[in-house]
């Protein structure tokens, strides 16, 4: 075996401690909110949870499948293992449970026994397992509920035993004001199961924990505005930084200042007023400050800005980022996202789009009212092969549930050309 086989092989083994695989159900599945797994939702704990931890977590694959039971999954489990990553994130159970898999008397049991095998199996290749208690669903009866206790009971004392990590999502996003002793309630649940803008919110903001915990920080975002493609073509955009004035666009709806090169824009009846100033948090910083009012469901108000067509081609692997922060005292804000397009003709494609944070207002409801920092970032974006350019553009949006108000701050602002 010669010296270069020798780390060719050792490499294989090397689990980076940031990446993940997430095997379950589809509570796995709403991770993201689309089958191409390019736009990452704001119903969900997981990337709420990473954006609040500064996108701690590399996401390798979303293995969750709607309806699983843990048999099911467990299908999935040698293509998690085969996946690379260093965490065995594990999400399942209440369709054990809900189909009285094996039978009403068995199913937290059995659950257990088949997650079991999942943690074992992510041990022995050299993995963390990260499993989340089931928080279970609304509509669970009382035998039911017994079934869900004897399954998390079994997860938390084996978790006393074994090198694995704990997440306790019911502990986050149960109401702490009910009082039956015969039923459940999850706060901020679309269906009473599976996470809405508000219940993503509470779990995220308790999973940034846990990710805090057992990763190490990566480097996130343009550090200096230096970093233009008049320089380099890495950063696509023109004054990340919000610090190169503030002649930018002010659109229909909007008052005041936006940064140079920027666009500050609406959709339906929503207000703000726009101003650039130092960060709030003293950081030292420039923001792009967007105060919004919103009349109706699904109002928007953004800050946006197209990438130049000479600086990118079909290809290219785009990643978008930004620093946002919410203000305290919000109201009905269904959330804030990030949003990166590309769009041309020629050989069947068309428009291709990756999120993080993506929410609506229809159905998903509000989101939380205190005040917030996300760290946002794309999944990687392959440009189609076009043979005619459209665009590529890049937003951050505030969406509204209803007549209500928020104040976004917007900061760091790239659009990233990849090298891989």
């Amino acid at each position: 075996m010669t010296a270069k086989t020798r780390l060719l092989t050792s490499s294989k083994l090397y689990r980076h401690p940031n990446t993940v695989v997430a095997l379950g159900d589809s509570r796995v599945a709403q991770i993201h909110a689309d089958g191409a797994y390019r736009n990452k939702s704001a119903n969900n704990h997981f990337g709420v949870g990473n954006a609040l931890a500064g996108q701690r977590a590399i996401l390798v694959q979303n293995l969750g499948w709607s309806g699983d039971r843990t048999d099911q999954a467990l299908v999935r489990l040698q293509a998690a293992i085969d996946s690379g990553a260093y965490v065995l994130y594990i999400h399942l159970g209440v369709n054990d449970i809900a189909q009285a898999y094996p039978t009403a008397t068995t199913s937290g049991i059995t659950a257990w026994n088949n997650i079991k095998t999942m943690i074992d199996a992510g041990i022995a290749n050299g993995m963390l397992p990260l499993v989340v208690l089931d928080p279970g669903a609304n509509n669970f009866s009382a035998a039911q509920i017994t079934q869900l206790i004897i399954l998390n009971e079994n997860i938390r004392e084996y978790a006393e035993k074994v090198r694995m990590v704990l997440f306790d999502l019911a502990a986050a996003i149960y109401n702490p004001a009910a009082t039956s002793t015969t039923a459940i309630s999850i706060l901020g649940a679309i269906d009473g199961v599976h996470e809405a803008n508000l219940g993503g919110y509470l779990g995220g903001k308790a999973f940034a924990q846990v990710l805090t915990a057992i990763m190490p920080p990566r480097a996130h975002g343009v550090r200096g505005a230096f970093e233009v493609p008049s320089n380099s073509l890495i950063n696509l955009l023109t004054n990340p930084m919000f610090t190169g004035g503030t002649t930018g666009t002010v659109g229909a709806g909007l008052t005041g200042q936006v940064g140079t090169s920027w666009i500050g824009s609406r959709a339906g009846g929503a207000t703000a007023t726009a101003s650039v100033a130092d960060a709030s948090d003293g950081s030292g910083l420039k923001e792009q400050i967007l105060a919004c009012t919103f009349t109706a469901l699904n109002d928007e108000v953004n800050v946006h800005q197209d990438v130049a067509l000479a600086n990118w081609s079909p290809g290219d692997i785009l990643q978008a980022s930004a620093e946002v922060v919410v203000d305290n005292a919000s109201s009905n804000l269904a959330g804030v996202y990030l949003y990166l397009q590309a769009n041309g003709t020629g050989n069947g494609f068309g428009a291709v789009t990756a999120m993080d944070g993506y929410c609506q207002g229809t159905g998903w409801g509000a989101g939380p009212t205190e005040g917030r920092k996300y760290l946002f970032e794309t999944e990687k974006l392959i440009v189609p092969n076009y043979t005619t350019k459209s665009w590529v553009t890049a937003h951050v949006k505030a969406i509204g549930a209803g007549v209500g108000s928020a104040t976004m701050r917007v900061r760091r602002f790239q659009v990233r050309k990849r090298l891989y």
